[in-house]
């Protein structure tokens, strides 16, 4: 699209490929996160590490935050003018060893280095946003918050605590996970469809959905 001229659709697949892209990774990782214990448990037996439940929980959010930057960079590699963008992101990839023994020398807690890396992605992130701001016409930064950022943070609130409600319960560990994971499944399409997703991208979700009957049918 962006190559043929079409900035209007560029802009379009941008916001759909994110949100969608979002709404798929965090309907996996809620899960994740709310029954980590029992997933390691099943995992590793009796034995889990020290800090292994943090670390996990906090990497999920790390490529929570990566995945919003995914379409970006196709945007940005679309434009070929790449050097910025590699020159920042690199930069706060690299940042993280320095950042780590600073924080390690410091006598900080180890999972100390997993918040340092939430932090960079996030500014990474935003990093991306400013540079496809100042290279792309066509592209809107408060518009982008507004249709974009905005509504996955409340999807993400959303679905964590619709998610989390079961656990109030004393349940069987397997029982709650199967629980959870299914909690978060439809609520996770549910939350998507009528706050992330746009008219145009409603629309084309009920098209597909009745693609899908009427093959089912045949």
């Amino acid at each position: 699209s962006y190559s043929a001229g079409d900035y209007e659709r560029t802009n379009q697949l941008l916001y759909s490929m994110t949100k969608i892209l979002f709404a798929l990774k965090l309907m996996i990782c809620v899960p994740i996160i709310i029954e980590v214990n029992t997933i390691l448990g099943l995992w590793l037996g009796e034995g889990v590490p020290q800090f292994a439940l943090t670390f996990t929980i906090l990497s999920i959010i790390v490529r929570l935050i990566d995945s919003l930057n995914q379409p970006l960079t196709t945007v940005i590699y679309a434009t070929e003018k790449i050097k910025k963008y590699m020159i920042i992101t690199s930069s706060a990839l690299f940042c993280t060893l320095p950042v780590s023994y600073i924080l390690f020398k410091l006598g900080l807690p180890a999972y100390s280095l997993f918040v340092a890396m939430i932090c960079l992605t996030a500014a990474s992130q935003w990093a991306s946003i400013e540079i496809v701001n100042k290279q792309c016409s066509f592209f809107i930064k408060k518009d982008y918050l507004k249709r974009v950022i905005l509504p996955c943070i409340i999807h993400s609130i959303i679905v964590l605590s619709l998610s989390s409600f079961v656990t109030i319960f004393e349940l069987n560990n397997f029982l709650q996970l199967i629980l959870v994971c299914f909690i978060s499944l439809v609520s996770t399409l549910f939350s998507a469809f009528i706050i992330v997703f746009d008219t145009n991208e409603k629309e084309l979700t009920k098209q597909y959905i009745l693609k899908l009957i009427n093959m089912k049918k045949e």
